[in-house]
């Protein structure tokens, strides 16, 4: 393998254009915000500086120890958890952030065309047969959207920021080895107004909860173009699932403002059955944006009964009912299976 040079990022300064304090940033960052007044600056260019005039922060109200609390409370909840999660999960880290998004404000119509196939039957007798056709369908569909864009170019750097995302996967239950899942217990992240709640920038709150602000590193332009790009890739997915093939589809996104807004987060780490899990606090909200959790044994037991027991009753039912005894006979033994899986589960002790 080839060897590689990690060169660092050069520490750099610049005088902010409202108070004159030096403000400290890395090469490569680009949207820098003073910790002494709030005020936010915009590398547009070379010697092109520009104070960015709309921005905002949603006011953090939890500092850590209530950030821990929040991500207990919720992990205590749900019957998929295992019982008394909340209490038992073993805190290994806690980290606040002040994050930089910028929020889009768009409206995206999009018309499609495609094929549906469908079945139908002809002929009478002997010649009746099921034969299968194409039939033309189109619609339309439209939606109003405030995108996230993260102002930085690694959006993998902190886990879960991607999540914030209209219909990106937010919720990741561990069920381990088992196979019954039946896509259970995830979730994806609603279309929600990221700017509602904002309040104009200040530092109020920031320095005394813990938190630390993070410069950006996208500028406006480029995030706009990013948002309308995912919006047109969101759209293209939904048009997909109208119809058995799209043919064709076209998607018109107008930006109708943007605006730096300052997303406050605690991302907990916890450690539960020899395995770590990370759960992302809205400092803001109070909500959980995104979490990873075991699935607790009783989840487990009660999918693995429904899937095992109503398949071995309805064949038991079906085979005696119908006097085939070899399936009805099956259908006993399904149901005896999950009996058993219940039992081992119960007697082994396993969460």
């Amino acid at each position: 393998m080839a060897e590689t040079t990690n060169v660092p990022s050069e520490n750099k300064t610049l005088n902010c254009s409202n108070c004159g304090a030096p403000i400290g940033y890395v090469e490569g960052e680009s949207v820098l915000t003073c910790e002494h007044c709030g005020s936010t600056t915009m590398l547009a260019g070379f010697d092109q500086i520009v104070t960015i005039q709309s921005h905002s922060i949603m006011r953090p109200r939890l500092d850590e120890n209530s950030a821990v609390k929040t991500a207990r409370a919720w992990l205590s909840e749900g019957r998929l958890k295992p019982s008394g999660l909340g209490d038992a999960a073993d805190l290994r880290s806690v980290s606040g952030r002040v994050l930089p998004y910028w929020i889009v404000k768009s409206f995206a119509s999009t018309s499609w065309r495609g094929m549906n196939r469908k079945t139908r039957t002809v002929g009478s007798g002997q010649q009746k047969r099921t034969e299968e056709y194409w039939e033309p369908t189109s619609g339309r569909f439209s939606e109003n959207y405030t995108w996230p864009v993260y102002a930085r170019e690694n959006e993998a750097e902190y886990w879960g920021l991607k999540f914030l995302e209209p219909g990106q996967k937010c919720l990741f239950p561990d069920w381990r080895r088992f196979l019954f899942t039946f896509g259970m217990g995830s979730k994806t992240s609603p279309n929600a107004n990221l700017l509602e709640g904002r309040v104009p920038f200040s530092l109020d709150g920031i320095t005394d909860s813990g938190l630390k602000i993070v410069n950006g590193q996208i500028v406006q332009a480029r995030a706009e173009e990013t948002a309308r790009a995912r919006i047109v890739q969101s759209h293209d997915a939904k048009a997909a699932g109208k119809a058995t093939r799209i043919t064709d589809c076209d998607t018109t996104v107008t930006v109708q403002g943007t605006e730096l807004v300052y997303l406050p987060m605690w991302e907990i780490v916890y450690g539960y059955g020899g395995r770590d899990y990370r759960v992302l606090v809205n400092a803001a909200s109070g909500a959980v944006v995104a979490a990873e959790y075991p699935v607790g044994r009783t989840a487990k037991i009660v999918n693995f009964d429904l899937l095992f027991g109503i398949l071995g009753g309805l064949l038991a039912a079906a085979g005696f009912g119908t006097g085939h005894h070899g399936v009805g006979w099956a259908g006993v033994a399904l149901v005896a299976v999950a009996v058993a899986y219940t039992i081992i589960s119960l007697v082994s002790g396993k969460k």
